[in-house]
């Protein structure tokens, strides 16, 4: 069994906090509207590629 290094899954935490702070939203300067709309269209198309890879 796995001994937890909590120490190193902190830094690892806070790494990837830091990452997503500086991170740009592509949803910045968008409607409300907007945003839902690309998130649909983003949800189809990860919905058609599933079905695509299911059906075979």
């Amino acid at each position: 069994m796995r001994k937890i290094d909590i120490q190193k899954s902190l830094r690892h935490l806070e790494k990837i906090r830091s990452l997503m702070s500086k991170a740009r939203s592509p949803y910045k300067n968008m409607t409300k509207q907007q945003i839902i709309d690309e998130i649909r269209k983003t949800r189809q198309k990860l919905w058609e590629e599933k079905l695509v890879t299911h059906s075979r």
